[in-house]
């Protein structure tokens, strides 16, 4: 039955079911010679399509997440990072393009020796590489071993640079979707998902003395390597520099950290 047809028909029964009552009440002498009125309390319709009359229900507004959008459009400005720290070993990890200039956004604790010697200091080389798999050479501009950053530059004519958006981490509410693009293990260009689980965490920095404060928690798996890789929001923006994780087994176990942009 259509919905209009359905509407008529319910009011229809409604008055009719108010005329049988007001018919059994003069047959058993109910209410003397008092006056009965019958009121009819229609549904609440809306307008629906094609002219017909629905009741109906509001949806729930989505947001846009698309991951492979995301990966499409901003995989090719995240890097691998690789550098050597001399006598202490090498550091593996991830990074973004931020400018034209070839400014580069990582964690501190991918370019310097922290955590392997008492006299902390910058790698003796480091190296990029982009997702073609092209190769180039980094200098280090700087790093703040409070907050975990660092900061590296190739030269403009290495490679074709593809700097991502920066977003607004301030504005950052628990359950927007989010995306993780680094190099895990290894495995270059690799994207995981997920929501932010919490916001304005105070977490132990890997790089100083002192706690990281407003760092953002997210269930997006983040594991060795994807240090110092972008955390998306739903537009593509960067809204934190994925920097640790929360383990007993040393591997992603749904909460990870971000420092906030």
């Amino acid at each position: 039955m259509r919905k209009g047809a359905l509407a008529a028909f319910l009011a229809a029964a409604a008055i009719l079911g108010g005329a049988v009552a007001v018919v059994l009440a003069d047959a058993l002498g109910v209410g003397g010679d008092r006056t009965t009125e019958t009121v009819v309390v229609a549904p609440p319709v809306t307008q629906g399509s094609a002219g017909e009359t629905a009741t109906r229900v509001p949806p729930v507004l989505g947001n846009g997440f698309d991951p492979a959008a995301i990966y499409a459009a901003r995989a090719s400005g995240v890097v691998t990072i690789y550098a050597d720290l001399g006598g202490t070993g090498t550091s593996q990890g991830s990074g973004f393009v931020v400018d034209d200039e070839g400014t580069i956004l990582t964690n501190a604790h991918v370019i310097t020796n922290v955590g392997e010697s008492s006299s902390i200091r910058g790698a003796d080389r480091v190296y990029v590489e982009f997702r073609d798999g092209e190769r180039v050479p980094a200098s280090i501009v700087g790093y703040d071993l409070f907050a975990d950053v660092g900061v590296i530059r190739v030269a403009t004519d290495a490679h074709r640079l593809e700097p991502l958006p920066l977003g607004n981490s301030a504005a950052v509410v628990v359950g927007t979707p989010v995306a993780a693009i680094g190099t895990p293990f290894g495995n270059q260009s690799s994207l995981a998902v997920g929501v932010v689980s919490a916001t304005g965490r105070s977490i132990p920095s890997l790089t100083s003395r002192y706690s990281v404060a407003d760092a953002i928690q997210t269930d997006a798996p983040i594991n060795r390597g994807n240090s110092g890789g972008p955390l998306l929001d739903p537009r593509g923006r960067v809204i934190g520099i994925n920097a640790q994780i929360r383990s007993n087994s040393g591997n992603a176990e749904g909460v990870g950290f971000a420092i906030p942009m």
